[in-house]
């Protein structure tokens, strides 16, 4: 994993900036398509990166892990149904 490799404080360095680029990739694919559904979505995805980075213990690893791991699985959960949502209401 990246805390492996680089560190916890790296690692959370690293994974933040992964997110905000995901989301910054996110946002663009939404003007791309101009669906509200999909907008809809980006708000709790948004929220679940940011209370992720928040609620974490950088000195308890299984902390680290069990946030990241629990918000990504809602947040992709989130982003297909964006896009579902999208194409159902026709706007893709």
């Amino acid at each position: 994993t990246v805390m492996t490799r680089f560190g916890t404080d790296r690692g959370l360095l690293i994974s933040t900036l992964t997110h905000a680029l995901s989301f910054a990739a996110m946002l663009i694919f939404g003007l791309y398509i101009h669906s509200f559904w999909y907008f809809l979505m980006l708000v709790p995805i948004l929220a679940l990166m940011i209370i992720q980075h928040r609620i974490i213990d950088p000195k308890n690893p299984a902390s680290v892990r069990a946030s990241f791991f629990g918000a990504n699985s809602a947040i992709g959960f989130l982003f297909l149904l964006g896009i579902i949502l999208s194409y159902v209401s026709g706007s893709v």
